[in-house]
């Protein structure tokens, strides 16, 4: 559960689409997981588009869950490096986010999508500004 309850039940929407189902909050982390719809396997671009997005949705979403209510984060950079290309058949990919630094007005993040075997797809670094009332 996040500090703020903002995150609870709402799987982001890039995740979804890419056909992921399960999603777990703590403070300060997430992780998404679940198999790819079938029906992008043909469009291996879409699977990467959806891949970034939900990298970066994961990345904000374990930020923010480590931020008292009523506080907020804005990505200010994303660096994103795919390792290898993943369809239907790769098997239950999850997507692990997790705060690196939360410091007054900067936070890091780190993300990774892998196989059941800790195999690494696609992995992110991003840079949050914090908003603060």
């Amino acid at each position: 559960m996040t500090t703020s309850g903002r995150f609870d039940d709402a799987m982001p929407i890039p995740a979804r689409r890419l056909g992921l189902s399960k999603m777990h909050v703590e403070r300060g982390s997430i992780a998404i997981s679940g198999r790819v719809d079938p029906e992008h396997d043909a469009d291996p671009a879409l699977i990467h588009a959806l891949a970034a997005a939900t990298l970066d949705a994961a990345v904000d979403r374990a930020v923010c869950s480590a931020l008292a209510t009523g506080h907020g984060a804005t990505i200010i950079e994303l660096k994103i490096r795919f390792a290898r290309p993943f369809t239907s058949t790769s098997g239950i990919m999850t997507c692990r986010a997790s705060v690196v630094e939360l410091g007054e007005h900067l936070g890091t993040a780190s993300a990774r999508i892998a196989d059941a075997a800790e195999n690494v797809y696609v992995e992110a670094d991003a840079t949050c500004l914090i908003r603060r009332p």
